[in-house]
């Protein structure tokens, strides 16, 4: 995933390619789930992702840090499930790109 600024949405869409659903879950955080036709929905701080689908969602990060994402399954976070997702403090004179829909650069 994208670094993002701090006090900046950013979102994603997170893939199932298996065979089963898992329930994916971002340690700190809470995020919107979009539904498929765009609308904000549930506020949570873990998803289920169904078999070989997609779930878009949308969160706001207001600290530096590393933030893990995860499957809730310790066994599949222990093979590989995982990842992280960093924000920083915004730098002057950068570009203050993030992500307004996921899916879509903003720039």
């Amino acid at each position: 995933m994208a670094p993002v600024c701090v006090r900046r949405t950013a979102g994603g869409a997170l893939r199932d390619d298996t065979a089963f659903p898992h329930g994916i879950h971002l340690r700190g955080r809470h995020c919107h789930e979009i539904g498929e036709d765009g609308s904000i929905g549930r506020y949570c701080d873990a998803t289920l992702v169904d078999a070989r689908q997609s779930r878009d969602i949308l969160c706001v990060f207001d600290n530096p840090a590393k933030w893990l994402l995860r499957c809730h399954t310790l066994a599949h976070q222990g093979s590989g499930m995982k990842t992280s997702w960093r924000s920083h403090e915004e730098r002057t004179g950068g570009s203050r790109a993030a992500l307004a829909r996921p899916g879509r650069r903003r720039s």
